[in-house]
């Protein structure tokens, strides 16, 4: 397996993790749930970014760099996603 099947492979399971979470999340009470589920998300966001780093240490750096910023856009719609479709409150607390 090669640093690029290598890092979309591990890409894929963080956003399949991540969007599994939001189901589990969702649990939480009031308030702790969006508080969780926006801590998840930015941890697994600065993973996506510091993965091509780590794992296809042979590409050049703009390559790098952009193999991070797409993991980014992946990490990003799969948390805007998994907000959707698990159905966080946003604004829990004012009703």
């Amino acid at each position: 397996m090669n640093g690029g099947t290598r890092l979309a492979a591990t890409a894929g399971v963080l956003c399949a993790a991540m969007f599994g979470a939001a189901f589990l999340i969702k649990r939480l009470p009031c308030g702790r749930d969006l508080e969780a589920w926006l801590a998840l998300g930015l941890a697994v966001c600065l993973a996506l970014i510091a993965l091509p780093w780590f794992l296809h240490r042979r590409a050049s750096v703009p390559a790098r760099s952009g193999c991070s910023a797409a993991a980014l856009v992946a990490g990003i719609a799969t948390w805007v996603a998994g907000f959707h479709f698990a159905g966080i409150p946003l604004l829990c607390r004012l009703f």
